[in-house]
């Protein structure tokens, strides 16, 4: 039961892209999950043990997501919801954008995609990124190099130069 809650919350809240505090919102509803099951298994080891490896593995991605973030926002990029749009066919699209809040102020259009995007942050080449995957196949990755981001093909390694 615990194992299937916590997949459920992870599933739910990954409709919703992690820019918007959505992963520490994951990361307390996995905490009051842990607390709730560790309460009705405390009698029984084995429960009381895949609760706390459930949160334990939810608490180290929140923190690797949160230190990778603001490894970004130390280069003043900060990822923003760019807004929405719905056309007359039904078919509405989310926007993704960088924000400088510097005294050079910058605004980098990033990603669009159809309905919902799932962003999340990786350390890839040895290098921090952003990644937007979004509906149908969609997949942009930036690599953040010497302060600024740098668009990654599907396939193809890419190094700060």
């Amino acid at each position: 039961m615990a194992t299937l809650s916590s997949v459920f919350i992870t599933l739910v809240f990954n409709q919703w892209h992690l820019v918007a505090g959505n992963k520490e919102l994951v990361l307390c509803l996995q905490a009051a999950c842990f607390m709730a099951f560790l309460a009705m298994t405390s009698v029984k080891k084995s429960g009381w043990m895949i609760s706390a490896s459930l949160f334990l593995v939810c608490a180290a991605g929140t923190i690797r997501q949160c230190w990778l973030e603001q490894l970004f926002n130390a280069a003043d990029i900060y990822i923003v919801d760019d807004g929405r749009s719905c056309g007359s066919s039904g078919h509405c699209f989310q926007y993704i954008a960088a924000k400088g809040r510097g005294l050079a102020a910058k605004r980098q259009a990033l990603f669009s995609s159809e309905e919902y995007v799932n962003i999340y942050y990786s350390y890839s080449e040895g290098m921090p990124a952003v990644n937007f995957d979004g509906m149908k196949n969609e997949f942009v990755q930036y690599l953040l190099c010497h302060g600024e981001l740098k668009s990654v093909a599907r396939d193809d390694k890419t190094t700060c130069d």
